[in-house]
C-alpha cells in the first residue's frame, strides 16, 4: 500500500511540476494594428501586428480575417479571408521569442463607410496547425490616407 503511494505522490509532483513550465502567449498588438483606406486608390488594407509575448518559440500558426460589418463585407465581396500565398495555400507563419510579426493585405475597396463603422469591424483570428485558436482580437483603430 505504501508503495502505491509513493507511485500516487511522484505522479503527481511531475503533473504540477510540468503544468508550472513557461507558457506560449500570442496576442494582437492593437496599438499597431489598424485598417487603412486609401480613397485616392480605392484600397483598403488590413494591417495587422501579431506578437509572442513568451520565451518560447510560436510554432507554426496561420491568420484570417472575419469581417464583422456587413456593409464592409458586401464592399469586399466576403465575410472571411485566410492569409494566403498565391495558390490560395494558408501561409504559414512563426513568431520567435518575445518578437512580433507583421500581416498585411490590400484589397479594392470602392465603398464610403464612415471610419466610425470601420472601428472593431475587422477580427483577426490566429490560429494554429491543429485548427485550434491562438488568439484572437478585434482591428480597432482606422486610418484616411489621402
Amino acid at each position: 500500500m505504501r508503495k502505491y503511494v509513493i507511485y500516487f505522490l511522484l505522479i503527481l509532483i511531475v503533473i504540477v511540476h510540468s503544468s508550472c513550465g513557461p507558457q506560449l502567449t500570442v496576442e494582437g498588438d492593437v496599438t499597431e494594428s489598424k485598417l487603412i483606406i486609401d480613397e485616392k486608390r480605392s484600397f483598403l488594407t488590413i494591417y495587422v501586428r501579431v506578437q509572442n509575448t513568451s520565451n518560447l518559440p510560436s510554432g507554426t500558426l496561420y491568420a484570417k480575417f472575419q469581417i464583422l460589418d456587413n456593409s464592409l463585407a458586401t464592399a469586399l465581396g466576403f465575410e472571411t479571408f485566410v492569409f494566403s500565398n498565391n495558390q490560395q495555400i494558408p501561409e504559414p507563419f512563426e513568431i520567435q521569442p518575445n518578437r512580433g510579426f507583421f500581416i498585411g493585405e490590400t484589397f479594392e475597396y470602392n465603398a464610403n463607410l464612415p471610419l466610425e463603422q470601420l472601428e472593431r469591424a475587422v477580427q483577426v483570428v490566429i490560429y494554429n496547425n491543429a485548427g485550434e485558436n491562438v488568439t484572437e482580437f478585434l482591428i480597432e483603430r482606422v486610418e484616411k490616407e489621402e
